[in-house]
């Protein structure tokens, strides 16, 4: 509807506000217009390379949530499919993009096509990845339990 990081906050909620009254037909106040927030949940406990990457497809899978949460290719996922920081600090979420735009690094590491000689390539790699993160899910605040990401996985 209307984007971009040069656009303000109140200038996006006057927009979403004018088309919402259209669609209504009532009055809607930019007042009354809520953004998403997000929040980063990946906190690895080194620094993500290429080559730390790369050795995460040679470890088995983490078994639980915080071992999912600290590892570093849930770090580049949600850097590189998720969401992304802008100038004010605040989190967007991130324009979608298929495993081959991100195996090139849109942000953070670059990875490459491949992640070793004679393996799966990167995307078939990180595919199988981005399904078993899908499968997992959370006990959140009450008690119900929630998905622990949403990826769509596309080429």
């Amino acid at each position: 509807m209307v984007g971009g990081k040069e656009v303000s906050i109140a200038e996006r909620r006057q927009v979403v506000a004018s088309f919402a009254s259209k669609i209504f037909g009532v009055p809607v106040s930019p007042e009354n217009i809520i953004e998403e927030r997000f929040r980063l949940l990946a906190h690895p406990d080194c620094e993500v390379t290429p080559e730390v990457l790369r050795a995460c497809f040679d470890a088995p899978l983490p078994e639980t949530v915080e071992e999912i949460l600290k590892h570093p290719l849930t770090w580049w996922i949600e850097q590189n499919f998720g969401v992304s920081r802008q100038p004010d600090g605040s989190l967007w979420r991130c324009k979608p993009i298929t495993l081959t735009e991100g195996a090139k690094g849109r942000r953070g590491a670059a990875v490459g096509s491949s992640y070793g000689a004679g393996r799966v390539p990167w995307c078939q790699a990180l595919n199988l990845w981005c399904q078993a993160l899908n499968l997992l899910t959370y006990r959140a605040p009450g008690g119900t339990w929630n998905p622990f990401c949403g990826y769509s996985v596309q080429h």
